[in-house]
């Protein structure tokens, strides 16, 4: 985490988190599509991550200097561990204030996140096999943090879309 960021101007106005795989060609082609038509600065991570590769700065100055996170959270979102370390990014923020989440849950089920069940337990099986415990427990956490805020589930996310720009721009 960055201090100074607490005193950077906003650079963007929506940070999108998703995993590539699963929404880059649908759903996040039309949501950033129609953020920047109306004029919206939006942060788009469109890097083709290597396996391996870790969270980078760059992704962290843009959450912090950012005034809204769509987070959209696809069957394969908690596989990632890039994705997972955006989330708790944007949740910190989220905690500090500093940004306003808006959570679309992409043909997953918000309570199976927050309760960590089927595939989503699988997954975490598999972090904990590969990654150190402390960082495990902060992603889990994470997620359950986000399943908690009140979003919109992928069957009715257009709708949702045009209610959340007509509130907050």
């Amino acid at each position: 985490m960055l201090s100074s960021s607490l005193t950077c101007p906003q650079r963007y106005d929506v940070f999108l988190s998703f995993r590539g795989k699963d929404t880059r060609r649908t759903l996040i082609s039309f949501l950033y599509k129609e953020l920047t038509r109306t004029g919206l600065r939006t942060f788009k991570d469109d890097m083709d991550l290597e396996i391996g590769r870790r969270f980078s700065q760059d992704i962290s100055i843009a959450i912090q200097t950012s005034k809204v996170a769509i987070v959209v959270v696809s069957v394969g979102y908690p596989d990632s561990g890039w994705c997972l370390d955006e989330l708790v990014e944007i949740m910190d923020a989220e905690r500090k204030g500093l940004i306003i989440v808006f959570p679309i849950f992409y043909d997953v089920e918000p309570s199976h996140l927050r309760r960590q069940i089927r595939k989503v337990a699988k997954q975490f099986k598999k972090h904990e096999e590969r990654e150190d415990h402390q960082t495990v427990v902060s992603w889990r956490q994470a997620l359950v943090n986000l399943a908690d805020i009140s979003g919109q589930c992928s069957r009715d996310w257009y709708l949702s879309f045009r209610v959340f720009f007509f509130f907050f721009f």
